[in-house]
């Protein structure tokens, strides 16, 4: 029989999901670890995870691309991960407490099938989705992100999903 799968839920706040490690900087009912994401390392051992879950909290982090390069220490190769994060031109992105904004190509730097010469690739992105707002909706699926760079409020959410590469 295999081993179960070491899954993290990373900044869940109330979202609190059966079988993952519920890690938020706030002690949420349900929270297994309380650790502020800013700070460095992780609780974690190196090449714990099999899936990680990251919505709605990397825009909110000091540094996003430090918590990436800290999720691929503590990732499995082959990992998993869900990242949502808001779209830049989304009333949401403008939360008082994000600090970082979106497209969907801003993972695009730590991506295998990138070109530029900055080191070793971190994932191979398998999948981009952007959900639409109210409005969004009603625009064609393939139109949303051109149409939605000139018009804000068409996208809300990038939902990124990335294979980890060790």
């Amino acid at each position: 029989m295999s081993e179960p799968l070491k899954k993290l839920n990373l900044g869940c706040s109330y979202n609190i999901r059966e079988g993952y490690v519920n890690l938020d900087i706030l002690p949420f009912k349900g929270v297994n670890v309380q650790h502020d994401l800013n700070k460095f390392p992780y609780p974690f051992e190196d090449n714990y995870f099999d899936e990680i879950i990251c919505r709605r909290v990397l825009e909110q982090t000091d540094d996003w691309q430090k918590v990436i390069k800290e999720l691929h220490r503590i990732s499995k190769n082959e990992a998993k991960w869900t990242i949502e994060v808001p779209y830049y031109n989304s009333s949401i992105a403008f939360n008082p407490h994000n600090k970082h904004f979106f497209r969907p190509d801003s993972f695009e730097i730590y991506n295998k099938k990138r070109t530029d010469p900055f080191g070793k690739p971190l994932y191979e992105i398998k999948n981009v989705k952007l959900i639409p707002s109210f409005l969004g909706r009603f625009i064609l699926p393939r139109l949303r992100n051109f149409i939605g760079m000139m018009i804000g409020n068409l996208v809300s959410w990038i939902v990124v999903e990335v294979e980890v590469i060790k």
